[in-house]
């Protein structure tokens, strides 16, 4: 009976835990939560008329700002843009860095890439110092669309080997007693 307890509570941990990593992948449908540096040349999936986020360290003090390079105007639409502070009372004190923010929304069924570049404007290609890119899929397609991998996430694959480890360890423990 004991036994029996200590297996569904490592079921029931191990299926968190899996459902916990896919969530994480970068290439699961946008939840309107921000996509940030870190989930750089990510794929999103949304649909028509869903928004998404992203929000980039910037810092204009420095003559740099973020510049939406490229992306497809029939498949996705600009909502908004704005530049914050998080740590300091609006306006930002100067100097400080921030956060640049746009909001996209998906307007028809279609794919594009979003590359946005850091850059100096008045010094050209040559001072670019960060690109950010997300492929982005917009309705339908997310559908018939599988991301770049075709495969679960690692983290899913590796979670699910080493529940069946534990298991497979609990019940062999069980037997030899």
């Amino acid at each position: 009976m004991k036994m029996m307890k200590i297996m569904v509570l490592t079921l029931t941990l191990g299926l968190l835990v899996i459902m916990s990593t896919c969530f994480m992948c970068p290439h699961v449908t946008a939840n309107n939560g921000a996509y940030v540096m870190e989930d750089n040349n990510s794929d999103i999936f949304i649909e028509i008329n869903e928004t998404f986020n992203i929000s980039l360290e910037s810092n204009p003090s420095t003559g740099y700002e973020w510049l939406i390079q490229e992306y497809n105007y029939s498949v996705l639409e600009l909502v908004n843009s704005h530049y914050g502070s998080p740590e300091y009372p609006s306006p930002a004190q100067p100097g400080t860095g921030g956060w640049q923010n746009w909001t996209f929304r998906g307007l028809k069924d279609g794919k594009t890439t979003l590359t946005l570049v850091y850059w100096r404007p008045w010094e050209g290609n040559e001072s670019i110092i960060n690109v950010y890119t997300s492929n982005i899929t917009v309705g339908t397609a997310t559908t018939t669309s599988t991301p770049k991998e075709g495969l679960p996430c690692f983290e899913a694959v590796f979670a699910i080997t080493g529940l069946l480890t534990v298991a497979y360890l609990l019940i062999r423990n069980d037997k030899n007693k």
